[in-house]
């Protein structure tokens, strides 16, 4: 009695799941096809990352910053084995793209891509947050907080939007990050005896530099789609 209630009642969240999955990837448009393959591509955020090495750097010592750096990285190789070959391999979850799944018939795909096979839990949003909330650990500052936070929201939702990735997957990831980033920032606090500073210079910059990138972005998606 109980296991038939615990399978109707994942069956009812998988299928929610999947109509909130396949209602944001039906709003779609060529500008924002255009956009969103912008927004989810990790390549084109490498000002992004050089503005916040360049802020960590302007607002800690060097050994602090060499110290946060490292553990960023530390966060993300964790964040990536931890979901892309441990939980995908186990899960076995085919993407809402994936051509073996009944779903990709009624999934909108942009310029043929798929992604993986597999995507529970999401690489991205997993990485994403667990950069986020590492982050927001050490600056503890409600600007970067905000700014952070929205980017990785929109990070997630580009993946939707996309087809490669189920909510439940993207919840999934933000659940790895976390935890992940919760382990680091622990570390280093217990390590460097950590106290976020009281006052910030070049808060404006981050947010500035995260602006500038996605105005670039609706240009150039309003260029290509005008184009096609």
């Amino acid at each position: 009695m109980h296991s038939q209630l615990a399978t109707s009642l994942l069956q009812h969240l998988i299928q929610i799941d999947t109509d909130i999955t396949l209602a944001i990837n039906g709003l779609h448009c060529p500008f924002w096809d255009e956009f969103m393959v912008l927004f989810s591509n990790r390549w084109v955020w490498i000002p992004f990352y050089i503005c916040l090495v360049g802020f960590i750097a302007a607002n800690f010592s060097w050994r602090k910053t060499l110290a946060i750096l490292l553990l960023s990285g530390v966060v993300v190789a964790i964040a990536d084995q931890v979901t892309v070959y441990h939980l995908r391999p186990l899960m076995e979850r085919m993407r809402p793209s994936n051509p073996d799944n009944p779903v990709s018939a009624m999934v909108h795909v942009v310029n043929d891509y798929r992604g993986g096979p597999f995507g529970f839990p999401s690489a991205h949003s997993a990485n994403a947050w667990g950069i986020t909330f590492f982050l927001i650990f050490i600056f503890r500052h409600r600007l970067l907080t905000w700014m952070l936070t929205l980017w990785t929201l929109l990070m997630c939702y580009s993946r939707m939007y996309l087809g490669v990735h189920y909510l439940g997957d993207l919840m999934a990831g933000a659940v790895v990050g976390l935890a992940a980033a919760s382990l680091c920032f622990l570390t280093f606090r217990r390590l460097a005896r950590y106290r976020s500073p009281a006052t910030y210079r070049f808060t404006w910059a981050p947010p500035a530099v995260l602006l500038l990138t996605v105005v670039t972005f609706l240009i150039v998606a309003a260029v290509k789609s005008i184009a096609a």
